[in-house]
């Protein structure tokens, strides 16, 4: 930042003391420099007051627009009705920023014709999304992901008209300050005029009162050129106790507010677009592993820390049970724990941020395991999505003893788009489990087995390795249903379940075809190793004993029916063709029996 240092007498005396000889050269230059002083101030403030009237509401409306997203996002995920509610809060408060910013005082009409735009174009998400939370099962909805698509392109769009908006309103703000800057030279050449024309009337007062008067007008005037050219570290400092001094005051006073508006503007948007990349980077992945990763990496780039760390809440115990960590010595994380009571459970249970160091006027001082790390401060936030607590997450500093009320605020954010990201990828497992279990007996459902036996076909051709299936079916199943009911029915398909999966190797795969049939696929086993498996299985439910209808014992029988790869089949539909056959055999000769498929002579084939 450059200078330019002059001490002159005050101009009052300069004044006093050439009065008798230029009274009116000189009160016509009072005049011309306090026109001066009142006009680039009432300039410099029009230019404050319309860049703050304009700009701020445009920055909240852009972030209450990426909030608004959230809800209908999330309602294609878990269809959770909250999130309708969470819509309507949002979209309202989306509405009334609309009609405010519509009120403020633009200066161009191409700002208020934007503004519009955005808001026609936010009607027509708001539309989209009120359809897309009108429909009854959106999980796994294409048409519905089609929607959320054309509504997230429209909340693109808003967020880039008001964009627009933005970067005019600060072009607007340059000009007025090349205005101001113009309106300071021409009254500089009108007091030079005057300061001329005194020159006929004494050539040595003139000289004497221009060697004090123009050097801090020409300070004046470069430095407010170059804020003009956009250098708003640019100070002009006068040591002069009057009214030149008092502008320069006045001039070092607004470009410092100017300067200070312009840092927090720059501030904002560079955290509104790191936070946009992270929610985007964040979203991305489905790897609950890989978002917890990138949300510490994140973090730790957002706020210039050393290391990060999150633990989970186990609501059964009451503890944190599970933590990940990322930039931490494995000293430290081997010897990390959450004591009952401690920093940990005071944030998690009061919601809000809690600061640990060594300052003598804080209540939560460093560990000793945290010296040893060397550590300096560490700061503890909650982890809380749609107001469920679900842990917390650590940032550690090695190079201050504090964070600062900006990096805190960005951290709050932060750990709430973090939670979020957490609870919709915990969703998205839960899901993909829930497609793929059978929901009455826990077991892998049919889509699932006809997923597992197309890759156990695709390894077997690959490695040129046997495989087998089991096919087993209840005996009499229909007899159970009829004399016991259904509800003893389910029980035993429950049973037998849980007596396979018992019963079964750690590699084999069991599943639910349909009813009360139920596959076993054997990963790298011959035919004659699989008749075995299936022997045993068929003993283990001869010997087990099920509870039915309050206690009621018992007892069933099973046949099963055994096919191989490649020997019975050249591909999975003719494989499960030939496991049903080799059942039915095992059906027609007597049931509780196995079954093997031959090929040769058909069926009955030869049994166990």
């Amino acid at each position: 930042m450059k200078l330019f240092r002059l001490t002159k007498p005050s101009l009052r005396g300069r004044f006093v003391l050439s009065i008798s000889v230029m009274l009116v050269p000189l009160v016509v230059l009072g005049t011309g420099s306090l026109f001066l002083l009142q006009h680039t101030t009432a300039a410099l403030d029009e230019v404050v007051k319309e860049s703050m009237e304009v700009t701020h509401p445009v920055i909240d409306l852009q972030t209450r627009t990426l909030e608004t997203a959230m809800p209908p996002n999330d309602y294609l995920i878990n269809g959770s009705p909250a999130e309708k509610e969470a819509f309507a809060r949002l979209s309202g408060e989306m509405d009334l920023a609309f009609e405010e910013l519509l009120a403020a005082p633009f200066g161009l009409v191409q700002e208020l014709d934007l503004v519009r735009a955005a808001r026609e174009e936010w009607l027509r998400a708001k539309g989209k999304a009120l359809s897309l939370l009108a429909t009854p099962h959106p999980v796994g909805n294409p048409d519905a992901a089609r929607d959320m698509k054309r509504m997230d392109a429209q909340l693109d769009r808003v967020v880039a008209l008001l964009g627009q908006v933005h970067e005019i309103t600060e072009r607007e703000t340059g000009e007025n300050l090349a205005q101001a800057h113009t309106a300071s030279r021409r009254a500089y050449f009108l007091v030079i005029g005057i300061f001329f024309a005194g020159i006929a009337i004494v050539v040595v007062t003139v000289f004497t009162l221009a060697r004090s008067v123009l050097p801090p007008l020409r300070a004046l005037e470069m430095g407010a050129k170059r804020f003009g050219d956009g250098d708003l570290s640019q100070r002009v400092e006068l040591s002069m106790p009057d009214e030149l001094g008092q502008l320069t005051q006045t001039f070092n006073f607004m470009a410092e507010k100017i300067e200070r508006h312009d840092r927090v503007i720059k501030e904002r948007n560079s955290q509104l677009n790191a936070l946009n990349q992270i929610a985007i980077a964040i979203t991305s992945l489905l790897s609950l592993q890989d978002i917890l990763n990138e949300i510490m990496r994140c973090g730790i780039i957002l706020t210039g820390a050393k290391a990060s760390c999150i633990a989970f809440y186990d609501e059964a115990t009451g503890l944190f049970t599970q933590w990940v960590t990322q930039g931490l010595s494995e000293h430290f994380v081997d010897n990390l724990s959450f004591s009952s009571g401690g920093l940990a459970d005071e944030a998690f249970t009061s919601g809000s941020h809690i600061l640990s160091n060594d300052l003598p006027k804080t209540g939560h001082k460093l560990s000793r395991l945290a010296r040893e790390e060397f550590l300096r401060c560490f700061i503890c936030l909650p982890l809380t999505s749609r107001d469920r607590r679900l842990g917390v997450i650590y940032f550690y500093r090695t190079d201050r003893d504090s964070f600062t009320a900006a990096e805190i605020e960005l951290l709050t954010t932060f750990a709430s788009l973090a939670a979020q990201a957490i609870e919709n990828a915990r969703l998205y497992v839960k899901v993909q489990e829930e497609a793929r279990t059978d929901t009455l007996t826990g077991l892998n459902n049919r889509g699932e087995f006809q997923r597992q036996l197309k890759e156990e076909e695709e390894r077997s051709r690959r490695y040129n390795r046997s495989f087998s299936l089991l096919m087993l079916d209840i005996d009499h199943f229909k007899t159970v249903n009829d004399t016991y009911g259904h509800q003893a029915g389910d029980t035993v398909l429950k049973g037998l379940s849980e007596l396979l999966g018992r019963q079964a190797r750690t590699l084999d795969r069991v599943c639910r075809y349909g009813g009360d049939e139920i596959t076993v696929i054997l990963p790298e086993t011959g035919l004659d190793a699989a008749a075995h498996v299936a022997e045993r299985l068929r003993a283990a439910v001869v010997a087990q004993s099920f509870d039915v209808n309050a206690g009621v014992p018992l007892r069933i029988t099973v046949s099963i029916g055994v096919a191989s790869f490649p020997v019975h089949a050249d591909n999975v539909q003719a494989l499960v063709a030939a496991a049903d056959a080799a059942l039915y055999a095992a059906k027609a000769g007597g049931r509780n029996r196995i079954s093997r498929y031959e090929p040769a002579s058909g069926q009955p084939a030869v049994q166990e």
